[in-house]
């Protein structure tokens, strides 16, 4: 399994213990485009379990490429508002469990 860390316009892939480089990667080698400076929030939607990142009112699912995690080019960037409800801007998301009825689900939440 491999984790992604995210910082600023830059991401690390980590597997267990060890990262698989010393420098974080720009986003723009997970095929984001080059005006994405930061990313707000990242996480795993329970009801498709794939990976999908935030950034001011657009977001991207990654996939997974051979040995790497990109975004999936044909049919991303969308825009957030295809989410009713999820404040704009988004500081953070998380995936959780809603009990033994529902499928998993996220929440994106505001600082506000």
């Amino acid at each position: 399994m491999v984790f992604v860390a995210l910082t600023g316009a830059h991401f690390w892939e980590l597997t267990g213990n060890e990262r698989y480089a010393v420098a974080g990667r720009p986003l723009t080698d997970a095929g984001l485009p080059s005006d994405v400076e930061h990313l707000d929030a990242a996480f795993v939607w329970g009801h498709n379990r794939r990976a999908y990142v935030i950034s001011d009112t657009m977001y991207w699912k990654l996939v997974a490429d051979p040995g790497r995690t990109v975004v999936e080019s044909h049919t991303y960037p969308r825009d957030m508002s295809m989410w009713a409800g999820v404040p704009i801007p988004v500081d953070g998301a998380l995936t959780y469990t809603n009990g033994p009825l529902y499928h998993d689900s996220f929440l994106c939440f505001t600082a506000e």
